[in-house]
């Protein structure tokens, strides 16, 4: 890995390398040219297509008074919905929550519910990396991961994603 990193460091500005994860979660990723990567569930890309999120809406949203200390996945889905300010075009289903909450370490427990404090921060902590994480994004890019992606493509209303393979142009 480090001969690696010393050689693209020659050919190109390296900003940070992460560990290579082995994960249970990996896909075959085919681009419009052809060419084919495999990719976890966990791995970020730059795109366009994704969902327009208002941050300080959507953290006003989420200041929810008397929530249950605990809550299901499906009922959260529901309450996101109900709530508007694009949350129905980002959480389109529980997978969809569920690869959104896996991206800040925020899981369900042992019941298969949520902590409702621990799942609001995660909500807001992940739509602040999608829209405004990754330096250089243009008006119409955020930053999904493969899992968010193919979840929002279950959703009839999403027709795909544009990919800027280099997060650096």
């Amino acid at each position: 890995m480090t001969d690696l990193t010393e050689q693209l460091k020659a050919e190109r500005q390296i900003i940070g390398v992460s560990p290579i994860e082995v994960s249970p979660e990996a896909y075959e990723i085919t681009f419009s040219d052809g060419q084919r990567i495999t990719a976890d569930a966990n791995h970020q890309w730059v795109v366009t297509g994704g969902p327009k999120l208002n941050l300080k809406a959507i953290e006003a949203c989420l200041l929810w008074g008397k929530a249950p200390e605990r809550i299901d996945p499906q009922s959260v889905v529901t309450v996101l919905h109900s709530l508007g300010e694009n949350l129905a075009d980002w959480i389109v289903s529980t997978e969809a929550l569920r690869h959104t909450l896996n991206m800040v370490d925020v899981h369900l427990d042992n019941e298969g519910l949520y902590n409702s404090e621990a799942l609001r921060r995660g909500i807001i902590e992940r739509a602040r990396q999608i829209s405004v994480g990754t330096p250089n994004l243009l008006d119409d890019e955020c930053v999904l991961s493969t899992g968010e992606m193919l979840a929002l493509m279950q959703d009839s209303r999403h027709k795909g994603f544009g990919l800027r393979r280099d997060p650096g142009e």
